[in-house]
């Protein structure tokens, strides 16, 4: 972490140091059941929870993206997605395959762990397809195929339909509008806040990308996260 603040960002001098001696010489242990385990030494990563956590991690992975050439990556804090596009499953497919090779490569190169059973592929296209579809690795482990996932808090599904996403919406927005009716006790100021900062937050997260996407066809040609 060290070489890659100072080679990549150019920090030095007492900044480098101060956080190297963030960084290092950091121990933790486990409680169970009120038992306290031995001290273990960390010998990588970042302390979670802290300030400078979530910078470092993002100047740490910062050239994961430069690192899979197969596929264009997408990433918000430890989230990560993997696209490419191509005229056929088949095609896709491969490709897929070939950038989360890169991406288990630069893992394994920074000594990071990729999570297997909470990662997942889609294939986005119109039209049906009735045969099964190629296998997804990650690390040799299997990725599973699914129709539909939630992707920060918004749910895609296959047809890019938002059928899912807003059908959850509704169910959601529901329970707010209800809680509000509950509370109906409240002073007026209070309720108003509830409302502006509670239940609109919920209808407006995310409007830009699937507000305006009903009714539309999906590409005709075969994508896959």
């Amino acid at each position: 972490m060290n070489k890659r603040l100072q080679c990549r960002f150019g920090i030095r001098g007492p900044l480098l140091a101060w956080l190297t001696s963030c960084l290092t010489s950091r121990s933790q242990y486990t409680v169970l059941n009120g038992q306290r385990s031995s001290l273990s030494h960390v010998t990588s990563g970042v302390p979670q929870g802290s300030v400078l956590g979530p910078t470092l991690f993002f100047l740490y992975t910062s050239d994961l993206v430069e690192f899979v050439q197969s596929a264009t990556v997408y990433m918000y804090a430890d989230d990560t997605t993997v696209y490419c596009i191509g005229e056929s499953i088949d095609e896709v497919s491969a490709t897929l395959n070939q950038s989360l090779k890169e991406l288990y490569a630069w893992c394994s190169i920074n000594r990071l762990t990729p999570h297997p059973k909470r990662s997942e592929c889609m294939l986005i296209h119109r039209g049906s397809f009735t045969g099964p579809l190629p296998p997804i690795f990650l690390g040799g482990y299997f990725l599973n195929w699914v129709k539909y996932s939630r992707l920060l808090g918004v749910d895609i599904d296959n047809k890019l339909s938002w059928t899912s996403h807003v059908s959850d919406l509704k169910k959601n927005f529901a329970n707010k509008v209800s809680l509000i009716e509950k509370c109906r006790f409240l002073p007026k100021h209070v309720l108003l806040n509830l409302y502006f900062k509670v239940i609109i937050p919920s209808v407006t997260y995310g409007i830009a990308v699937w507000g305006g996407g009903g009714g539309h066809e999906p590409p005709r040609r075969f994508r896959c996260t």
